[in-house]
């Protein structure tokens, strides 16, 4: 049975990644990448959490927040369709990406390979936070 996080200490962004769209297996850029978030929540994220299949994979420093341009959004449009996403909203609507690094060691065995609890799951926005 996989440990549970029971409380977060920190401001976290939880980005669910859905399977399958983890750049080869590069999970900070698959959680670094246009998210519908706002902009006011994400620069007061501590930490972004990326989970796949209820399971933190990673933990991530964002160092900067910026919206999506419509370049980046052109050059996404292939992970865009296989997450089914609506590249036209995505254009008008800009999303959210963070550059940023791993997370300190301290902070990422709070969280890493942790389930994430029930309350945080089972919704349609693959963003959420713990704030």
């Amino acid at each position: 049975m996989r440990d549970t996080i029971l409380s977060f200490t920190d401001n976290c962004m939880i980005v669910y990644i859905p399977i399958g769209i983890t750049y080869e297996g590069n999970i900070y850029d698959a959680a670094r990448r246009c998210w519908r978030a706002s902009k006011t929540k994400a620069v007061a994220a501590d930490y972004v959490l990326a989970v796949v299949d209820g399971i933190v994979r990673g933990v991530f420093k964002p160092e900067k927040w910026k919206v999506t341009t419509d370049k980046e959004c052109e050059e996404e449009k292939d992970r865009c369709k296989t997450m089914r996403a609506n590249m036209e909203y995505c254009k008008t609507k800009k999303r959210m990406r963070f550059i940023g690094c791993e997370a300190p060691d301290d902070v990422k065995k709070k969280y890493l390979n942790k389930a994430i609890p029930d309350e945080y799951q089972n919704s349609q926005n693959p963003v959420r936070y713990s704030f």
